[in-house]
Order: structure tokens, then sequence, then C-alpha cells
């Protein structure tokens, strides 16, 4: 191989480098907008976070406060036989189970 065809063979070389150079920079380039991206995603998400947790300490304080105030009430525990078997109906309601009125109503004695 000839002097010449070396000389033309790096100069080959080194425009193959010098794009390839040119093209990392530019991915370098978008690497750096993303990261600043992603930047400004963080602090908001920061600033939701926050929020989050304001709002669940004001929420768990007005439920302890609720709770002192029903708490101070005298009597609230006291509770007629009648009325507490309203409450036990009314934890263990199900909720999807109705009564058939049919078995129970005669519809000659409504008209």
């Amino acid at each position: 191989m000839s002097t010449y065809d070396k000389v033309q063979l790096l100069e080959i070389r080194v425009k193959r480098a010098a794009l390839l150079i040119e093209k990392q920079r530019a991915e370098i380039l978008d690497l750096k907008d993303s990261v600043e991206l992603i930047k400004v995603h963080n602090e908001e998400l920061q600033h939701y976070a926050d929020i989050y947790k304001q709002d669940e300490k004001l929420i768990d304080d007005s439920i302890s406060n609720s709770l002192e105030t029903l708490n101070s009430i005298e009597g609230l525990l006291d509770i007629d036989p009648e009325t507490e078997a309203e409450f036990d109906a009314a934890e263990n309601f199900s909720g999807g189970e109705a009564e058939n009125l049919d078995d129970k109503l005669n519809l000659d004695d409504v008209f």
C-alpha cells in the first residue's frame, strides 16, 4: 500500500471519528435536556408529596379532635338495648340482600 493510499485511509478514519464524536456530543446534549426535564418533574412530584403529607396530617388531626370531642360527651355510650340492636343491625348490613316483599305484602290489602 502506497503512502498516498495510507493517507486517504487515515483521512476516512478521521472523518468517521469526527462524525462519531459529533453524534456523541448531540446525544450528550439530549441526555442533559432529559436530565433537566426529569429534575423538574421530580421537584413537582416532591411538591405534591409534601402537600399530601400536609393534608394527611390535617385529616389525622381532625379525626383525633373529633374523637376527643365524642369522648368528652357524657352519656354518649349509654345506649338503650333497642337502639343498640339497631346499631348492630346497621353495622352488619351487607347491602345486597333485600327482603322479598311479595311474600309479606298482599296487593289486595293495599287497594
